[in-house]
């Protein structure tokens, strides 16, 4: 059984997790959005080489800037992608530590003293 003063540091961990998934939440509507963005700059370069001159320099040239700044976008989208999965195996991991080493094992007589020690800190 959790001591009321562990029972305390879970509930200030139980807030910290709520928080780190409410910034998760955000961080993937930011990367849905850069999918979205992707997408968008995939189908404006497939338009694009449809009516891309071959025999003119300008419109070759055009097309490669095109195409280069739909590459890049797609990097940093990786990147975003790969930080934010990063992001989320972490807490993934602190949630199974907090669910193994907080969950249900305590009294509950205990609850009221521990989120009075907990909201103290």
């Amino acid at each position: 059984m959790l001591t009321v003063s562990q029972l305390a540091q879970c509930i200030r961990t139980a807030g910290k997790l709520d928080d780190d998934s409410t910034r998760i939440d955000a961080e993937r509507i930011k990367i849905d959005a850069w999918s979205s963005s992707i997408n968008t700059s995939k189908l404006q370069v497939n338009a694009a080489e449809s009516v891309v001159d071959t025999r003119s320099q300008r419109s070759v040239d055009a097309f490669n800037v095109l195409v280069d700044r739909h590459n890049q976008l797609v990097q940093r989208g990786k990147a975003a992608g790969l930080t934010f999965n990063a992001g989320v195996s972490s807490h993934n991991s602190d949630v199974n530590a907090y669910n193994a080493e907080c969950g249900k094992n305590y009294y509950q007589s205990d609850l009221d003293a521990a989120q009075t020690l907990a909201s103290a800190k």
